[in-house]
């Protein structure tokens, strides 16, 4: 089964392979720089969306966009999220169709080609192109293909993946229950997922200050998940001391509820 976008074909998201990419000036603010001339626009609807849709791309396409892929290296986020794909605690094993939403600078999707099933198709996804490239540049693999798309409204059909990730982007939307069930739509059933997020707790709240998005209740969020139709399996944890210590955010890997019986999506 082929993976197929939500717009027509003259509004196509795809990032191509013709688009420069080696493009970083420094660290400087690149607000008004407009997206290749064959990269279509993300945003959709008007007012909050489009507020918020702005927002996040001039938060990313600038310096701190630029030095995400560094601090995550520091925070040894990235060397310690592979353990749950090594030791299988997130088991792609049998996922055809992946999906990487809010791939950023590629930090996961780097983890999800090394892991998966050689015969694996793996979409990365960001809202800002200018993080896509940083991506492509560094995950370049003819399984990967990067489009820009938006979590409040995914360009994809209903059910068109097995498997997806979202790493740290659930915070920065106004609902959050718009983007669960938008990551609830697009699995199929039995699909599973893997979200990360930013916990309300005091380096929690530092981190949703340092990038402009909100720090989420792990309560609430379990509740929410379990609204749009996702099973909480597991919480995960970075490294032992992240558990002691209940930092790192919330970490957990979901499961798509059956259409069926759920009466969610």
């Amino acid at each position: 089964m082929s993976l197929q976008l939500r717009v027509p074909p003259t509004n196509q998201r795809v990032l191509p392979e013709s688009v420069e990419h080696d493009f970083e000036p420094g660290l400087r603010d690149r607000e008004h720089t407009p997206p290749p001339r064959d990269v279509a626009d993300a945003g959709w609807g008007n007012g909050w969306e489009t507020d918020f849709s702005e927002s996040v791309r001039r938060l990313y396409a600038g310096y701190r966009g630029a030095v995400l892929p560094t601090l995550s290296a520091l925070s040894l986020h990235v060397a310690l999220s592979e353990r749950w794909f090594q030791q299988r605690e997130f088991d792609l094993r049998g996922a055809r169709r992946i999906l990487d939403v809010g791939c950023g600078a590629g930090q996961l999707t780097q983890h999800l080609l090394k892991h998966a099933d050689r015969e694996a198709t793996i979409m990365g996804c960001d809202l800002t192109w200018e993080m896509l490239l940083r991506a492509r540049r560094r995950v370049r693999h003819d399984a990967v293909q990067w489009v820009v798309g938006n979590l409040t409204h995914l360009p994809f059909d209903e059910a068109s993946f097995d498997c997806v990730t979202c790493g740290f982007v659930l915070e920065h939307l106004p609902d959050v229950r718009r983007g669960l069930h938008e990551l609830a739509r697009v699995l199929t059933d039995g699909g599973r997922l893997l979200l990360l997020t930013t916990e309300d707790h005091w380096t929690g709240r530092w981190t949703a200050r340092a990038w402009n998005c909100r720090a989420l209740n792990r309560q609430e969020l379990r509740r929410q998940c379990q609204e749009a139709g996702l099973v909480w399996k597991q919480d995960l944890w970075f490294s032992e001391v992240h558990r002691w210590f209940a930092v790192g955010g919330i970490c957990v890997s979901l499961e798509r509820a059956s259409r069926c019986h759920s009466g969610n999506g």
